[in-house]
């Protein structure tokens, strides 16, 4: 278990998460934080030793428009990513990651 925090804004923010050796899947639970603006979703992402995918679940949002623009799983060469962006600059993500290895 690990939780990770970062600025994201209007245009892709990628956050480095868990290292991939080894790695089997991720759920990650996402908050997105705005002024009075708060965005939760999950994410469950897989890596299979070359390509890492997954797919966005239970978006809720405390207003009317959703901070939450794109979010996708990518992978750096040591690491499994969340590329997160946002509707407003300079929003705060607040990731809560499980890995299994």
């Amino acid at each position: 278990d690990k939780v990770y925090t970062a600025v994201v804004g209007t245009s892709s923010t990628t956050v480095n998460t868990f290292a991939k050796t080894g790695l089997n899947a991720v759920k990650y639970e996402v908050t997105l934080i705005n002024g009075a603006n708060v965005t939760s979703f999950e994410v469950h992402a897989v890596y299979n030793g070359t390509n890492p995918c997954g797919a966005v679940y239970a978006i809720v949002d405390g207003q009317a428009t959703s901070l939450l623009v794109d979010v996708e799983i990518t992978a750096s060469s040591t690491t499994i990513d969340l590329d997160v962006t946002a509707a407003i600059a300079g929003t705060t993500a607040t990731i809560y990651g499980k890995a299994k290895y």
